[in-house]
């Protein structure tokens, strides 16, 4: 399965919807993980 990351669309919010450890979790499961890349910069996860 193929799991999209957005960002936010709100003004100013940084939030992501997964945390690295759950990427990680989902790629252990044999997912893929698609995460947006202004997600990682704003988010302060660099590990993505």
């Amino acid at each position: 399965m193929v799991i999209g990351v957005p960002r936010e669309i709100k003004n100013n919010e940084r939030r992501v919807r997964l945390t690295p450890s759950g990427i990680t979790a989902f790629v252990n499961a044999g997912h893929k993980v698609l995460v947006e890349g202004l997600v990682r910069n704003e988010s302060g996860f660099h590990n993505y």
